[in-house]
C-alpha cells in the first residue's frame, strides 16, 4: 500500500491500519489513493472491514488539511473515497483503542 497505510485479508477479514502517527493519520492523496487500492482488492469471500490505527492514542485526523489548502486534495476526493466505505456491502468496524 503506502509507508502510512497498511491492508491485509485473512480468514475473511480484512484489515486497514493507519500508521502516519506524526501527522495523525491525515488522509492526504496518496493515503485516499492506497483506501481505493485496498478497496477494490476486497476478496469476494471477505466478511467485515476493520479500519484501525497502529498508534492507540490516534484513530484518524481525517482529510489531510495541508493538502486541502495547497490545493493538491479536495474535499470531493475525500467524500469519494468515505462515501465508497459506506456503500461497501459488508459491516466496516472502526476499532479505536
Amino acid at each position: 500500500m503506502t509507508d502510512t497505510i497498511s491492508f491485509s485479508q485473512e480468514h475473511g477479514i480484512a484489515t486497514l491500519i493507519f500508521d502516519n502517527p506524526s501527522r495523525r493519520n491525515a488522509l492526504g492523496a496518496a493515503e485516499l489513493d492506497a483506501i481505493e487500492r485496498a478497496l477494490g482488492a476486497l476478496s469476494p469471500e471477505t466478511r467485515v472491514l476493520v479500519v484501525t490505527s497502529s498508534d492507540d492514542r490516534i484513530f484518524c485526523a481525517g482529510a489531510d488539511l495541508t493538502q486541502i489548502l495547497d490545493g493538491s486534495l479536495n474535499g470531493d476526493r475525500f467524500q469519494s473515497v468515505t462515501n465508497q466505505i459506506a456503500a461497501l456491502p459488508i459491516p466496516t468496524i472502526a476499532v479505536l483503542t
